[in-house]
């Protein structure tokens, strides 16, 4: 005889920090499934749970199948903790609704063929909730509130959290659970195992996806769920700020396309997001920098940086930038900003006329 086991299914977070992470964002759902089968000898009937990761308070569609007896002609009893939902004849399905998180639902169903077989089977579900938080590596600079996106190159950072309770009210640890990890469909022995929740794996190739996968098993196989995410690549990309001597580095103030700025000197710092590096002055990126066309050497110690003075020009100026990494080829990017400096029918720094979003703030400038 067959016993059917069911597995619960995770729901993705992607909470905007990634953290563990931190996205992000979706929960999972996963059920567990304590199940036993009891039916007529050589019957092979089994209870099928679509979804097959319920979580809690979810409806679920039942259905039970036999390779032997032919279902559609027999008499067939449902029973929900030891209560009729549903029977007659040929009816092989049913809905129920689960329990709350830890509360085990008993589901059972007899069959009796038009001659006079008897069968049947019992599942029990318990649900439970699998959460997989991702962020990865990549750089994002001081007080970015969001989470760190993965690009070519990069590593994602995922971390399982498991919501295990028994029907007595006792919780399963993280520690007595074995996790199994898979990417685009292959187990990575390396980092599954019993008590490993948090992992570190590649991240997807540049404009790829990577399918996340993990499977997670109480030490006595009595509770079970699962969790997956669909991550895609993300191309970095580079805004420009005002390091001001006074208030240092302007984080909550990304420069526009097109801005005016009272000031006939600053300093302009550039700043990469999701990027392969550990800073932006990391020795691995490349600055190109132009004004008005022509190359700018930057400096040596801050090559992010560059300073203005517009004091005997027009004070137009238009700045570029491109950026590449020395051992990431995938890892390029650029930028342009029209900057006017030293005018007076601008009361404050980074007027826009039009901008970008601020990743910051969430504003577009």
């Amino acid at each position: 005889m067959r016993y059917p086991v069911a597995f619960l299914k995770y729901l993705g977070i992607v909470p905007a920090s990634l953290a563990v992470v931190l996205l992000c964002v979706s929960a999972a759902h996963a059920q567990i499934d304590l199940s036993g089968a009891i039916a007529g000898e050589g019957s092979d009937v089994s209870i099928v749970m679509t979804p097959q990761s319920p979580g809690p308070n979810e409806t679920i569609d039942l259905s039970v199948e036999s390779s032997l007896l032919d279902t559609t002609d027999s008499a067939i009893t449902w029973y929900k903790n030891g209560t009729v939902i549903a029977q007659g004849t040929g009816v092989t399905s049913a809905s129920i609704v689960t329990g709350a998180l830890g509360k085990e639902t008993d589901i059972s169903v007899a069959i009796q063929t038009p001659d006079g077989t008897r069968a049947s089977t019992q599942l029990a579900i318990i649900p439970t909730e699998t959460d997989l938080l991702v962020d990865s590596d990549s750089y994002v600079p001081p007080f970015y509130q969001g989470r760190a996106l993965p690009s070519a190159g990069t590593n994602l950072r995922l971390e399982a959290i498991t919501h295990f309770k028994r029907p007595d009210g006792s919780v399963v640890p993280s520690s007595d659970i074995t996790y199994t990890w898979k990417q685009d469909g292959r187990v990575v022995g390396n980092v599954s195992g019993r008590g490993k929740s948090s992992v570190e794996l590649p991240s997807p190739t540049l404009y790829g996806t990577s399918n996340i996968e993990v499977d997670a098993e109480s030490s006595d196989d009595t509770l079970a769920g699962s969790a997956s995410l669909s991550i895609p690549s993300t191309t970095p990309f580079v805004l420009l700020y005002e390091d001001n001597p006074l208030l240092g580095l302007t984080y909550y103030h990304a420069l526009a396309a097109q801005t005016t700025i009272p000031d006939t000197e600053m300093t302009f710092a550039a700043v990469p997001f999701f990027a392969q590096i550990q800073s932006p002055n990391d020795p691995r990126l490349a600055y190109t920098w132009t004004v008005n066309g022509s190359a700018i050497s930057p400096s040596a110690n801050d090559p992010s940086e560059i300073t203005l003075n517009a004091s005997d020009s027009n004070g137009e100026a238009d700045i570029g930038l491109g950026l590449t990494h020395s051992t990431n080829i995938f890892m390029s990017t650029s930028g342009e900003w029209d900057v006017t400096l030293g005018t007076t029918n601008s009361s404050s720094f980074g007027n826009s006329v039009t901008g970008v979003k601020d990743p910051f703030s969430g504003k577009t400038q």
